[in-house]
């Protein structure tokens, strides 16, 4: 029987492991023995939360079932019994998503297993008239465009005034520059003169 060394099935193994405990703190996330327990322990966890959050879910329907029908005027109870008398087979998933997102159609289903009259519907509030678009152009057109001030981050050194812009613009040199060159200008006949 020929000798076979491990060393690319281990590494591979080693990598798929700590591919997948990759993000975990300290050292579970990085060697392997730990990294081994952490991956296995998780594994565990997954297996029993998917089975938990089965029984999650259900109680959080539950709750949003009995809110809506004890607002119908039914605790949530009779209200389960009612469907059953009246042979409706909604499961507590849909109840749940009617309690929040359809309240009028879960009213209707309240009412009826309580053997009352539908509640009529609350009327929305009306959509504001769309304008033409010829209106709403001229409209625009005509109102003016309200002034926006952007301000730019600025440089140290850089910050000029009002007064100094309008100097730019007209071509006047500012103070600072003409004492930069008169030093430079100073400056000049000293260094020509040779020793």
């Amino acid at each position: 029987m020929p000798r076979v060394k491990r060393g690319f099935t281990r590494h591979r193994r080693h990598n798929k492991v700590l591919g997948m405990v990759k993000g975990h703190q300290t050292t579970r996330g990085h060697l392997f023995r730990t990294a081994n327990q952490e991956m296995m322990k998780s594994l565990m966890y997954a297996y029993r939360d998917r089975r938990t959050r089965k029984r999650d879910m259900r109680a959080l329907w539950i709750v949003r079932i009995n809110a809506a029908a004890r607002e119908n005027g039914l605790p949530y109870n009779r209200f389960i019994a009612g469907m059953n008398t009246l042979g409706l087979e909604l499961d507590r998933k849909m109840l749940a998503e009617m309690a929040v997102n359809d309240p009028h159609g879960f009213a209707v289903l309240a009412a009826r297993i309580k053997g009352e009259p539908e509640p009529a519907r609350k009327a929305a509030p009306a959509p504001a008239a769309a304008a033409p678009v010829a209106e709403t152009a001229a409209a625009t057109a005509a109102a003016p465009a309200a002034e926006t001030t952007v301000v730019a981050p600025v440089a140290q050194g850089e910050l000029q005034t009002e007064e100094e812009k309008d100097l730019d613009a007209a071509g006047v040199p500012d103070e600072e520059s003409v004492a930069t060159n008169d030093q430079t200008e100073q400056s000049d006949p000293q260094q020509g003169e040779s020793r």
